[in-house]
């Protein structure tokens, strides 16, 4: 379990590499938790602390947001709010209205799959990315510009700010697919099959290790 929250919380640092990409992916995870969950609505009208820390860093990150979401971004997150963010992403992900961790998995309305699946297109990015540079022989703690989205920026010449909020569309739409049509495992697999091609077809003509 540790391992796996080191990953997660890595995975946020990994992907905090273009202008407004965090803010925005972590706006979309927080919303389809609410959605999850009963709607906004109802969490206000229960006052569960799931709509309270979801609440909380909505407001955060539109202040964060405010500034960096933007072509020059005037501040960013760094590793240690990358890092701090997916803690908090993940810890909301596991909390139920009344705010005890882990009691959410016991609900009949609560999927174990929705955790990997509401910030799918970051699983994806970044694990196939670093089975590229284990593949590559590259050491994975090394900057690098392999990632899907900064193939389409550094190596395609694409909008920064576009392909942030291309990612957490695309990230809406994944999580709404599987809320509204129950989920399931075939689904989640389905999900991570198309995100997979896509992936590939991003980076289907691999730079040199020359041109990283």
């Amino acid at each position: 379990m540790i391992l796996l929250l080191v990953v997660w919380m890595n995975m946020f640092n990994f992907m905090d590499g273009s202008n407004g990409m965090l803010g925005l992916y972590a706006l979309v995870v927080l919303a389809s938790v609410l959605f999850s969950s009963g709607l906004p609505v109802q969490l206000i009208l229960s006052g569960g602390s799931l709509y309270h820390m979801s609440f909380i860093l909505i407001l955060a990150l539109l202040v964060f947001l405010a500034g960096n979401l933007r072509k020059h971004a005037v501040w960013i997150a760094g590793d240690a709010g990358s890092v701090v963010l997916g803690l908090l992403v993940i810890w909301i992900l596991l909390t139920d209205r009344s705010g005890t961790a882990l009691q959410a998995v016991d609900e009949a309305n609560f999927s174990w799959l929705f955790i990997p699946v509401s910030c799918a297109l970051f699983v994806t990015d970044t694990g196939w990315t670093l089975i590229r540079r284990i593949y590559l022989r590259q050491p994975v703690w090394q900057r690098h510009r392999l990632h899907a989205y900064q193939m389409l920026i550094y190596h395609k010449d694409k909008n920064p700010v576009l392909i942030a909020f291309a990612y957490a569309v695309l990230q809406l739409l994944v999580n709404m697919l599987f809320l509204i049509s129950g989920g399931g495992v075939w689904m989640a697999i389905g999900i991570f099959v198309v995100l997979s091609a896509a992936w590939w077809m991003i980076n289907r003509n691999w730079p040199e290790k020359s041109d990283l």
